[in-house]
């Protein structure tokens, strides 16, 4: 979380969508734990990067096994728009 908030780099996006969408894992409980290494991670930055992701993002990633582009995007939007909406910890598979 703080790595997508202080280096607001495409590459960063990939660990939030795998950790959230495939692993299960809540959002909420990852700014959670990164409240707790290092002060102004809050939901609105977050969610601003989540909802901002477009195909460049995706481009620019180097994957071994790319998801598909338009659900990558889609779940990325979804984990932000719950931020905003409160359903950040849904699971997307």
């Amino acid at each position: 979380m703080t790595a997508l908030r202080d280096r607001n780099e495409e590459k960063d996006l990939p660990d939030v969508w795998g950790l959230c969408t495939r692993m299960g894992l809540s959002l909420e409980d990852a700014i959670s734990g990164a409240r707790t290494k290092s002060t102004g991670v809050y939901h609105p930055d977050i969610a601003r990067r989540l909802c901002s992701v477009t195909l460049a993002d995706w481009e620019a990633i180097r994957w071994i096994n790319p998801p598909d582009p338009d659900q990558y995007l889609a779940d990325l939007i979804r984990l932000g728009e719950g931020l905003i909406f409160g359903n950040s910890s849904q699971h997307t598979e």
